[in-house]
């Protein structure tokens, strides 16, 4: 006899069954609807077996892992998202005694939600190309309408600020902006190195104001005070940088923050500390940027809001 090609429709099978529970023989229920009285009998056994007219869906192959297999494998990879199947595999067998191939431990860990990703292949560019690239970038990008367009839109001073620009030459002048200066010094950061955080920071005019160590400026004439509204800032050298401020009144410390400083990213720094007479400004940490040529934990500023 020829193995059945193909199972009859779920509709022939249900007018057999009706044929049948309206008492008619197998032999004229297969005269009725054009099929072989074995058939007619095998359905109707099922039918009787089963009471469906349709197959039973079936539970599928038993899982070849417990529940506690699947947890430990689920752990591993969690822990470790480089590990391959072929070593969890290796584990599993190891610490539960039992034989999983792996291929069943990629299923476990598709049906849990993890998959395996090929990370695409870059080219290779060493430090001095990468170096080059960037600085061919900064050269050919308008820093102050572009990358510092919004950055520095959002420094800018209002109508009832301030402004310190510090674009007074080649050297600060004594008593700028009503204020004794030590340790801050002018730079061209517009002409200076553009592989360094002068160039970035540049925003109005072309001079910043930098230090490597510690910047006060103290409000004159003694006894006045003032509020540090905000400044622009970046790193000259290291990112990461590590930037301490302090606001003081009569020596007393009444406001302190840190800011954390990039080499080619200006960071806002939003203080509207009001009622103060000295502002000190101290670098320290980092590490160098592997595109600058050059090192030091220096700060570069510009664009400083103040009210008197």
């Amino acid at each position: 006899m020829a193995p059945k090609k193909k199972e009859y429709s779920f509709d022939l099978r249900e007018t057999v069954i009706k044929h049948f529970l309206n008492g008619d023989y197998e032999h004229d229920i297969g005269t009725k609807v054009i099929i072989p009285r074995n058939s007619v009998h095998y359905i109707i056994a099922k039918y009787k077996n089963t009471k469906c007219i349709g197959n039973i869906i079936a539970r599928g192959q038993k899982s070849k892992t417990s529940v506690h297999a699947d947890r430990v494998t689920q752990r591993k990879i969690k822990v470790d998202r480089r590990k391959s199947a072929s070593t969890v595999k290796v584990e599993i067998e190891s610490e539960l005694g039992i034989i999983i191939s792996e291929q069943t431990v990629r299923r476990r860990l598709h049906e849990s939600g993890f998959m395996g990703r090929v990370a695409r292949k870059k080219p290779y560019v060493d430090k001095l190309n990468r170096g080059k690239r960037i600085e061919v970038y900064i050269l050919y990008t308008p820093w102050a309408t572009t990358v510092g367009s919004t950055t520095c839109a959002s420094g800018a001073c209002s109508l009832t600020e301030t402004l310190l620009d510090f674009e007074a030459g080649g050297s600060l002048p004594v008593g700028y902006g009503n204020f004794t200066w030590t340790g801050a010094t002018i730079l061209n950061g517009a002409t200076y190195n553009p592989m360094s955080g002068y160039n970035v920071v540049t925003c109005s005019g072309s001079y910043v104001i930098y230090t490597f160590g510690t910047i006060t400026m103290h409000k004159i004439p003694t006894g006045t005070t003032f509020s540090l509204n905000s400044f622009l800032a970046t790193a000259a050298w290291f990112d990461n940088l590590n930037l301490t401020i302090s606001g003081r009144l009569s020596s007393t410390v009444i406001y302190s923050t840190n800011i954390i400083l990039q080499v080619f990213s200006i960071t806002v720094v939003n203080l509207n500390w009001s009622g103060i007479d000295t502002m000190t400004l101290t670098t320290s940490g980092g590490t160098k940027n592997v595109n600058v040529t050059r090192g030091g934990k220096h700060v570069a500023i510009d664009n400083m809001c103040v009210t008197y």
